[in-house]
């Protein structure tokens, strides 16, 4: 019996150095490395909205005119849209045209109660012609158009349906007829420049300002007198992520670089002195 526990004994200590010498010659051909951190870089979202003081369009107490006298005399509207933040954004400038818009027939006095005009119900956007410039030194004559047309020939790039941002934007008693879309565009966002509290600070966001003309086209008739139009402008702004490149990190030259110029891990064998040792000691 002991003879037997003796022999036993030996095979299992002969097993366990086996194993050992087994995960050593293992541990000798294989390495190991983390890869470099997966940074999410999180933007900022801003978009300001500035209209000129003194600028708003009120088409009251006044007639039709023609093209020429109403872009060399008439106000325009300007207003500047600025990003303020560093994600792109993408706007559209929308003219939002309030009831009443759809005007009943009726007669309109000429000077006495004998002496009337009669008119068939009409809609008062085909009464108004408009015209948006970015740059209010280049205006051009031609590029101007009556907003009832500009608004039906293309109903599905001109007419914002999705009307819900607007109209949580209007004033109490206000009601929306119309949301038209005049022009649209992206301005791209700008770098971090410092920090003002706890927020981060960006400059050299894009920015555009626009000039807004309205009036009552002169082919327009008497049934325009005593009438009003009204409408505002909203910028409708969407974000769009554009993402930055990030640099990779390049390892210094006393650092180990965990992969070979070939783009395949490095593997860490033995020197010839270590191997000569494990010869000469018996192991793998």
């Amino acid at each position: 019996m002991r003879l037997k526990y003796k022999i036993g004994l030996v095979a299992v200590v002969v097993a366990l150095a086996i194993c050992l010498m087994t995960f050593q010659s293992y541990a000798l051909w294989v390495t190991t490395w983390n890869g470099q951190e997966n940074i999410v870089n999180v933007g900022c979202f801003k978009v300001e909205f500035h209209e000129t003081e003194g600028s708003t369009i009120q088409l009251k107490n006044t007639y039709p005119i023609s093209t020429h006298k109403a872009l060399t005399t008439a106000k325009p509207y300007q207003f500047t849209i600025t990003n303020k933040c560093s994600v792109a954004s993408d706007y559209q400038v929308t003219l939002n045209t309030l009831q009443p818009s759809q005007i009943s027939a009726g007669d309109v006095s000429l000077g006495d109660e004998n002496n009337k005009q009669h008119y068939e119900a009409y809609d008062l956007k085909n009464k108004i012609r408009f015209a948006l410039f970015k740059d209010a030194d280049e205006k051009d004559e031609n590029d101007t158009k009556i907003l009832g047309t500009y608004a039906t020939e293309n109903e599905n790039e001109h007419i914002n349906k999705d009307t819900s941002q607007i109209t949580s934007k209007l004033k109490d008693g206000e009601q929306l007829d119309q949301s038209i879309i005049l022009a649209s565009g992206t301005l791209n966002g700008g770098k971090p420049n410092g920090i003002d509290g706890e927020n981060i600070t960006y400059e050299g966001g894009e920015s555009v300002t626009y000039y807004l003309y309205l009036w009552f086209d002169e082919q327009a008739g008497n049934e325009v007198m005593d009438k009003q139009f009204k409408a505002s402008i909203i910028v409708l702004n969407t974000a769009r992520y554009v993402p930055q490149p990030i640099e990779p990190t390049v390892p210094s030259e006393e650092e180990d670089s965990p992969l070979s110029p070939e783009g395949t891990p490095e593997v860490e064998g033995p020197t010839p002195e270590e191997q000569d040792s494990q010869n000469e000691t018996g192991n793998p």
